[in-house]
C-alpha cells in the first residue's frame, strides 16, 4: 500500500456541495435539512461567515429531551418549531484550511474526536471534510 503523499491535499477529497443552516432555522427545520440531504453534519452560517456546527445526533438528542418535558405530542411539534439551532449548535467549530495535507488532516482526526470538519479558504466556507472521506481516500491508495 501506498504512504499518503505529504503534498495531497484535502481539497481532492472533501465536499465542495455543502448544505448548510443559518443559525436562526428551527431545529424542525433542520431535521428536515439533515432527512432529506442524508448527511450527519451541517455547517452554520450567517452570510458567508461559519458560526457552527450541528451534528444530527445532537439534533436528534435535543428533540427527544424537549418531547420526553410534554405529554402532548402536537406541544412537542411546536416547540421544536419554536427553537432555533443557535441555541444548540457547535459555536466557534474548528476549521481547517484549504490546503492543508492529507496527512495533516490525519493527525487532526487521530488526536480529536471529530469526525467532519469545515473547510475553509480566506474564512470562507468552501468545503466539508469527513473521517469517511479520508476513509475512501485510503482505500484507494
Amino acid at each position: 500500500m501506498k504512504m499518503i503523499q505529504q503534498i495531497d491535499s484535502i481539497a481532492s477529497i472533501m465536499n465542495v456541495q455543502v448544505v448548510s443552516l443559518a443559525s436562526q432555522h428551527s431545529l424542525r427545520e433542520a431535521e428536515r435539512l439533515f432527512r432529506s440531504c442524508k448527511v450527519k453534519y451541517l455547517p452554520v452560517l450567517e452570510g458567508d461567515e461559519l458560526v457552527g456546527m450541528l451534528s444530527f445526533a445532537k439534533l436528534l438528542e435535543c428533540l427527544l429531551v424537549e418531547t420526553c418535558k410534554t405529554k402532548d405530542r402536537m406541544e412537542a411539534v411546536a416547540a421544536h418549531s419554536q427553537i432555533k439551532v443557535e441555541v444548540i449548535m457547535q459555536r466557534n467549530p474548528v476549521k481547517i484550511p484549504v490546503h492543508l495535507t492529507i496527512r495533516g488532516l490525519a493527525k487532526i482526526l487521530a488526536n480529536h474526536e471529530f469526525y467532519a470538519l469545515p473547510v475553509v479558504d480566506n474564512r470562507k466556507l468552501v468545503g466539508v471534510v469527513t473521517t469517511t472521506d479520508l476513509l475512501h481516500y485510503l482505500v484507494k491508495k
